[in-house]
């Protein structure tokens, strides 16, 4: 079975992360949690230009009107990983911090991983973080949950060629 960080197409729906290598905390300033189960960190993007954005995998759209929809399902995958990783969620839509606070953050945690939503015709801007944290720590994984890469994974891949993996269904099914 395809695992979620493969480039390939046809990942199925629920298909497992990879059990990633750890490495010690000596290799990483700022580590400060032990290096024996994976670091992920759980991201739901900044707003764009400043509008909220909705980022559910059923439902992806900006939102105007004010109200705010935490991305539970990230929420739902750290309950699900719970003891099987070390975890961080940060909610960069919800607290409306900018892209560089979300980057200090992740150097902050130091992930292995980084799961992370978004939005298809935005997805410059929602990865913006991500990926310049892959630039300064290459080993790190970055996969993307977004309901409209579905079927455009190739255009995804090609558009952003350090991305490494899509999930495919919800983000929550890949921590079991």
């Amino acid at each position: 079975p395809a695992a979620a960080g493969a480039k390939s197409s046809g990942p199925r729906p629920g298909a497992l992360l990879p059990v990633l290598g750890t490495t010690s905390s000596a290799s990483r300033p700022g580590s400060a949690a032990p290096r024996d189960l994976p670091r992920i960190l759980l991201l739901n993007p900044s707003r764009y230009r400043g509008i909220p954005v909705v980022r559910l995998y059923r439902s992806e759209y900006l939102y105007v009107q004010g109200n705010h929809i935490p991305a539970m399902d990230l929420a739902y995958f750290a309950a699900t990983a719970k003891g099987r990783a070390h975890l961080c969620i940060v909610e960069a839509n919800a607290e409306g911090i900018s892209t560089e606070q979300v980057l200090e953050r992740m150097r902050d945690f130091a992930p292995d991983v980084i799961v992370q939503k978004g939005v298809l015709n935005i997805l410059e801007s929602d990865l913006a973080a991500a990926l310049a944290y892959k630039k300064e720590s290459p080993h790190t994984k970055v996969v993307l949950c977004c309901r409209g890469s579905l079927d455009a994974e190739e255009r995804v891949f090609e558009e952003f060629p350090t991305l490494d993996g899509i999930a495919r269904g919800e983000v929550d099914a890949f921590a079991r």
